[in-house]
Formats: C-alpha cells, structure tokens, sequence
C-alpha cells in the first residue's frame, strides 16, 4: 500500500483530544481504531515536517 496522509482538524478548544495527545495516545487510538501497527502512523510535527513535504512534493510532482 502507498502512503497515505490525513490531515486531523481539531478545535484549540477540544480538551478532552489534547489530552489524549498530551498521554501520547492519539495516534496510538487512530492505530487501534482503524486496525493498523501503531508504527505505520508517524506525526508531522516541528521535527521533521520539511522532510515530509519534500516526500509530499516528490509524489505528486511526477
């Protein structure tokens, strides 16, 4: 399977989200929900967001 990217829209105001996220288990949720290794979901954050939008551009630009 390819890669796939999903954008999550959360409110600033949903609590109850940031604080499975701030648990560390938002993605671990995701994973569970939609049968997949927690491992196959990696978060697009400060880090290493321009590596992934490198990675983006060079999928969609062929």
């Amino acid at each position: 399977m390819e890669t796939l990217y999903i954008k999550l829209n959360i409110s600033k105001s949903d609590s109850e989200t940031d604080a499975i996220r701030d648990a560390g288990l938002l993605f671990e949720n995701i994973a569970n929900a939609i049968n997949l290794d927690r491992n196959n979901i990696q978060e697009i954050d400060e880090s290493n967001f321009r590596t992934e939008i490198e990675n983006i551009q060079n999928k969609y630009s062929k």
